[in-house]
């Protein structure tokens, strides 16, 4: 699910297919906008990125940093619920 290639996020049909991250792209407007934000989720939560050698405190200012340059990215409240259910997974 959600595999790492290189320096990106390998998105494919099935990931896009679990219930919650297909009803969140579906319904976005701005379907880039949405990658990025899987991105993030991605990068910031799952267990083998290059980002969980940071501390917890300073891994998601960077996330933010590299996927959205920008530093003081604050995920929504739909967005905070997709990292609820993908740390479920």
């Amino acid at each position: 699910m959600f595999d790492i290639k290189g320096n990106h996020i390998s998105l494919n049909v099935e990931d896009l297919a679990i219930p919650p991250f297909k009803d969140y792209f579906n319904s976005a407007e701005d379907k880039q906008q949405a990658l990025k934000e899987i991105e993030y989720i991605v990068w910031c939560y799952k267990w083998n990125t290059p980002y969980q050698a940071y501390p917890e405190s300073e891994r998601y200012q960077r996330v933010a940093k590299d996927v959205f340059d920008v530093d003081n990215y604050v995920p929504t409240a739909e967005v905070q619920t997709l990292i609820k259910r993908f740390n479920e997974f």
